[in-house]
């Protein structure tokens, strides 16, 4: 273990010696304003990646004359300049906020019913959107909010306001099901709750309407694919047991496998096992030595964080 704290303060050291503009540097994003195609290089006669779908972001790195060199994951190419934007598109599934008060009406037009008004600060999810218009649901039926009078909201920032009270409410009333709450970014930001499969998902969920705290509209309760009698407690004590097992093993076996950290992540519903500079030997190691299961997704990291039991 003390060349595992040695590590951490060799690296500490180095990140304090960086430049504040180094260590405060942010990524520039941009997005995709329609389907375009990713390119090897800066002109069409370059071959195609891949295509990116409309609202899809990428890091910018730099402009090449009409071509942007961008990353998507841990591929770059380049994108005809002219299709990438700043500001994040509105599509299917985005959730936004009323900068003001907002007429609904029946069709995307305002000659059309007014069926009545969300106030400054509601939030809808888009169905579809038409031109000017949004498309949205309205008492389960469609309707049309005018496109302008909206803002994209921070999705971190809507789920925060729920956490609280979900939290509360399933360590209150379900804990024996209850395993985790994450941000569900692929789901339009809504706040995600891991629950065992043995839970009544829809008895919770009216549950959860009737404290009258939420809107269910941005609650999504998945079930778990962890046995059914398994909860929260239950998934702290296996990763105390990965994490006791590791730092009860000689020296040379952390070594090699260089442990960082064990958690279990509600939203992938699995245990993540983050090994530094993760190869095979180490990932072998850890199943052999401490746990193996289908559960367990590994990840490498590149600095080490002291195991704690």
């Amino acid at each position: 273990m003390k060349k595992h704290i040695s590590l951490i303060l060799v690296l500490l050291f180095a990140l304090a010696a960086l430049p504040l503009g180094v260590l405060a540097a942010g990524n520039d994003y941009r997005y995709a304003t329609e389907p375009v195609n990713m390119r090897t290089g800066p002109g069409t006669q370059y071959d195609v990646i891949r295509e990116l779908q409309t609202g899809e972001q990428v890091e910018y790195l730099k402009r090449s004359g009409k071509w942007a060199k961008v990353k998507s994951g841990d591929t770059e190419g380049y994108v005809f300049a002219k299709y990438l934007t700043r500001e994040k598109p509105i599509t299917a599934g985005t959730v936004l906020t009323a900068k003001s008060t907002v007429n609904v009406r029946s069709e995307a037009s305002t000659a059309s019913t007014k069926l009545g008004k969300l106030p400054k600060g509601s939030l809808i999810t888009v169905i579809a959107v038409h031109g000017k218009w949004i498309e949205i649901n309205w008492s389960g039926s469609t309707a049309f909010v005018y496109k302008k009078y909206f803002k994209h909201l921070n999705t971190a920032g809507i789920s925060m306001l729920y956490v609280g009270s979900v939290r509360t409410f399933f360590e209150t009333n379900y804990s024996s099901v209850y395993f985790g709450i994450y941000i569900d970014r692929d789901n339009g930001g809504k706040l995600g709750v891991r629950v065992s499969s043995s839970a009544n998902i829809a008895k919770i969920a009216d549950e959860l309407k009737a404290t009258g705290k939420v809107d269910m509209a941005y609650i999504n309760i998945q079930p778990s694919k962890m046995p059914s009698y398994a909860n929260a407690e239950y998934m702290r004590g296996i990763t105390h047991n990965m994490l006791t097992k590791y730092l009860e093993l000689p020296e040379e076996q952390r070594d090699l496998i260089r442990l960082s950290s064990v958690n279990y992540d509600p939203q992938s519903d699995t245990v993540i096992v983050e090994i530094v500079q993760l190869d095979a030997a180490a990932q072998q190691a850890f199943e052999q030595y401490i746990a193996k299961a289908d559960y367990i997704t590994f990840r490498s990291v590149k600095m080490l964080a002291v195991p704690q039991t």
